[in-house]
């Protein structure tokens, strides 16, 4: 009987374990984090004090997971619990939530919010260093939210859910970064879950649209040789949403590979509508996440020129100059792909990263776009003209082709076209504009051989 009774304790208290902790990092669980939580507020309600919540989310945890295996990912997960609560201090609650997210809870010492603070640096700090597993360092880092008691607000449910927004808010920003809650914060982040639900119809509701901006030549006249295509997004409920807010939304719920897809049909299907001149070539933006998946890039990319009638060589893909710092091996081969289907491929936003001259080389791409923020008052700062200078140098003994973006002013123009930079785009020759008012521009080059725009005046 007491055999018996032993026993079932012990069955007892294991289902009470598994119910409350984790059993890979033997913390307590969301549920049980939940039920501390409570606890402290009811304490900090009695005695006066103040309380801070973390939201902790490991960074590049699931690629590294994904190469370590079940086992490895595992040990990585005790190893980074350990961390965290040695960063948290003593009387700390540290809970994991679910996958790679942790809670930190505990009373604040000031009115200051100085506990929280140095406690997520610490944790950050912590989390930084390498973890040798299976023979190898491995490098994962974190971002961390933060609300607090009573601030914010005296339930443990929203303490929780508010962290969780801060961590959020933290990973846009970048990594190994904290962010507290603030009730702007809370807007922004309902402001975007709205548009990830609106997005996810834009396609089949017809919403999604694109825009032309010319590329030009720069001489005695100047001549359209092709064109950006620019996604926008008709919607009656955000009329105030920006492209660059557009394409984040897209990348972080994954439909830029959906959106890509259509864009690229779409564009090309455009301009073999107007029957540009064989020369004329538009330009795509490739999304870091199409890359993902080469099979299905390659197929798209096939399916849109067979369906449209356009050759190779009028279709240009471009790639941002920070994405060609994490080609891996697939996307090489893609790119090689690329270059042998006759593909153009131009690097986007050159300067702004920390290109390698051997990815030049060994990609062969044709065309370098110099970002905007170099070419304005280019006539006026000298380390701009010392730079696209460099660029251009650069660029001719490679064999790549160079076009300057965000070209406003005549003065910005005039210094281009004295140096014979050749390419240019920007609202000093046209705003992007819808097909047919971008195929009146290429049918007034057609008839007197060189194209009229308005004067910057009009320009931004």
């Amino acid at each position: 009987m007491q055999k018996e009774i032993h026993k079932r304790q012990t069955s007892e208290e294991e289902l009470n374990y598994k119910v409350n902790f984790d059993s890979t990092t033997r913390l307590p669980n969301k549920t049980m984090a939940y039920a501390i939580l409570c606890e402290k507020i009811a304490e900090a309600q009695k005695t006066n004090q103040r309380l801070y919540v973390l939201s902790v989310d490991l960074a590049n945890f699931k690629k590294v997971n994904k190469g370590l295996g079940h086992d490895g990912g595992e040990h990585l997960l005790e190893i980074a619990a350990e961390r965290i609560v040695r960063a948290s201090g003593p009387n700390s609650t540290v809970a994991r939530l679910r996958g790679d997210e942790f809670l930190v809870s505990n009373f604040e010492d000031s009115e200051t919010s100085s506990l929280a603070e140095s406690t997520a640096k610490n944790i950050l700090e912590e989390l930084q260093k390498p973890f040798f597993i299976q023979q190898i360092d491995f490098y994962l880092g974190a971002c961390i939210g933060v609300s607090l008691y009573p601030r914010d607000s005296s339930k443990a449910d929203k303490l929780m859910r508010y962290a969780d927004l801060a961590m959020y808010r933290a990973k846009e920003k970048g990594q190994n970064i904290f962010c507290f809650y603030s009730q702007s914060l809370s807007h922004i982040i309902s402001r975007k879950q709205m548009l990830e639900q609106h997005l996810h119809k834009a396609i089949s509701r017809d919403e999604l649209t694109l825009y032309y901006q010319p590329f030009i030549k720069l001489g005695k006249e100047l001549k359209i040789v092709g064109a950006e295509a620019l996604l926008r997004w008709n919607n009656k409920t955000f009329e105030d949403i920006t492209a660059t807010e557009l394409i984040a939304v897209a990348e972080e719920t994954g439909l830029i590979v959906p959106i890509g897809e259509w864009v690229l049909q779409k564009a090309t299907a455009d301009i073999a509508s107007i029957n540009p001149p064989r020369s004329f070539r538009i330009a795509l933006n490739l999304s870091a996440q199409q890359f993902h998946n080469p099979n299905q890039l390659q197929t798209a990319i096939l399916t849109a020129l067979r369906e449209s009638g356009l050759q190779p060589d009028q279709l240009e893909l471009e790639i941002t100059e920070n994405n060609l710092l994490n080609l891996g091996a697939k996307t090489i081969h893609l790119l090689q792909w690329i270059k042998q289907l006759g593909i153009r491929l131009s690097i986007d936003d050159f300067g702004t990263g920390y290109s390698s001259l051997h990815y030049l080389q060994k990609q062969n791409f044709d065309l370098l776009k110099i970002d905007k923020s170099f070419i304005k008052d280019i006539h006026l700062k000298k380390s701009n003209r010392v730079l696209v200078d460099a660029i251009f140098a650069m660029s001719k003994t490679l064999g790549i082709e160079v076009i300057a973006e965000g070209i406003e002013s005549k003065a910005e123009e005039e210094f281009l076209r004295q140096q014979n930079y050749g390419l240019a785009q920007g609202f000093r020759y046209s705003r992007p504009v819808p097909l047919e008012p971008f195929k009146i521009l290429l049918d007034q080059q057609k008839e007197r051989g060189y194209v009229r725009f308005p004067s910057s005046k009009d320009a931004p």
